[in-house]
């Protein structure tokens, strides 16, 4: 352990060097040593979705899907050309992130293991990342175009993702969602309780983000800053314009050094795992897994941290009486959820903290109370749920259980 602090310390104080490449190495000394054998090129950065699907030997196609109110949704479909016939699992990223989340750590990527053992997988791209940035009247250079929240996600995306799937398939299908993609999957299920029956069989909840009562994050603390912020972060409506550069690759995914130092930052917002930092994905998970999202997203969080309430958009007074009928926004109805729901939790989490599943998981319907995990490495936090080196040994052996198992005994043991 001494010794791989002391390489830790070495590279943060190493200096800056090198035009950016994707070479990816078994360990973070190799890439300041060029150890022969250690090091290979990874293409993935250059690659759609789709063709890091196909690279796998997977079929792979992307689908547009247009939404009751117009954004044009892309969706990737995978699956293994001989092994298939299992449920169609549905995956949903989280927030500035996207659909590349779930593939670019390739035979670490879930939907790879769920593809090898016959499943279909439908990888989502939320509104207003790179791959879904088309409107049937707008353009994305609009104001009007970024006017949405993770409620309208849940209400129209999901809500159109779920009918493709099923029209396709005419199965149920099983939903993993990761942080926001979680924040969804309880909105959907709750204001469309039928038609989520009628769709899906389960929701996975990696990191499932509903309350935000008392996060360690620091993001809590920025909350009465927002309108500051703003100008900083913002422009037209879209957040984190910058990420399309994506300025993250170069700040965090040239050199080893750069990638702790960017971890540091990182764990004042998700919590910090060194011992999970992975040498042979961090430049491509750094260099893909980021996205802009609408400025509505982080107010809309911002007002669930503020109230402790997972209700929907505030409006203001006089809007939320236009829109609603009251001078507040509505609850989200969680115990009319009828889907049973898995959470994961990690000790770590500074987004998704077990305080805040345990109240999530206490509203929920007994019925649907069907397995309430955490994460047995004492350090998991918000981001392991997708990048830890280990993740195929402590999380997915717990997950894959979950999938394959039937839905009726996991919850009558949970009960």
């Amino acid at each position: 352990m001494t010794v791989k602090y002391f390489m830790v310390a070495l590279l943060l104080v190493g200096g800056l060097c090198g035009v950016f490449t994707i070479r990816v190495c078994k360990t973070f000394s190799s890439y300041y040593l060029n150890m022969i054998g250690q090091c290979t090129d990874n293409p993935n950065p250059d690659l759609t979705q789709a063709q890091i699907i196909k690279k796998w030997g997977f079929i792979a196609e992307n689908l547009e899907i247009t939404t009751e109110d117009g954004y044009k949704i892309t969706v990737v479909r995978g699956y293994h050309p001989t092994k298939r016939g299992r449920s169609p699992v549905v995956f949903g990223h989280g927030i500035v992130s996207n659909g590349y989340t779930w593939i670019d750590r390739d035979k670490k990527s879930l939907p790879y293991i769920l593809g090898n053992l016959g499943h279909e997988f439908w990888i989502t791209n939320w509104r207003g990342t790179k791959p879904s940035r088309k409107h049937l009247n707008m353009s994305d250079t609009e104001s009007s175009f970024w006017k949405f929240s993770f409620h309208e996600v849940a209400a129209y995306d999901l809500k159109a993702i779920m009918e493709k799937v099923y029209d396709t398939t005419n199965q149920k299908s099983i939903y993993i969602g990761m942080s926001m993609g979680t924040t969804i999957s309880f909105i959907f299920a709750s204001i469309y309780p039928s038609f989520a029956d009628k769709t899906l069989s389960r929701i996975i909840s990696l990191a499932p983000v509903a309350y935000l009562t008392d996060i360690p994050s620091i993001l809590r603390y920025g909350v009465p800053y927002l309108d500051i912020l703003e100008h900083f972060v913002s422009r037209n409506g879209q957040a984190f314009p910058s990420f399309e550069i994506p300025i993250q690759k170069y700040l965090c995914a040239n050199t080893p050094h750069q990638y702790f130092l960017c971890n540091i930052v990182k764990g004042l917002v998700f919590g910090s795992n060194f011992d999970q930092l992975d040498p042979s994905t961090f430049p491509v998970t750094e260099s893909l897994n980021y996205d802009s999202c609408s400025w509505n997203m982080i107010v809309h969080y911002s007002q669930i941290i503020k109230s402790n309430l997972f209700a929907r958009y505030n409006y203001g007074k006089p809007g939320n009486i236009i829109r609603y009928g009251n001078k507040y926004p509505p609850l989200y109805p969680v115990e009319n959820i009828t889907i049973p729901v898995i959470l994961f939790v990690g000790k770590n989490d500074y987004l998704s903290t077990k305080q805040n599943a345990d109240r999530l998981y206490n509203k929920l319907n007994t019925r649907v109370r069907c397995g309430y995990y955490t994460v047995a490495d004492t350090r998991w936090d918000h981001v392991d749920f997708i990048e830890a080196t280990d993740v195929t040994t402590i999380l997915y052996p717990i997950v894959l259980n979950v999938i394959k198992s039937n839905i009726t005994d996991i919850c009558t043991e949970n009960v």
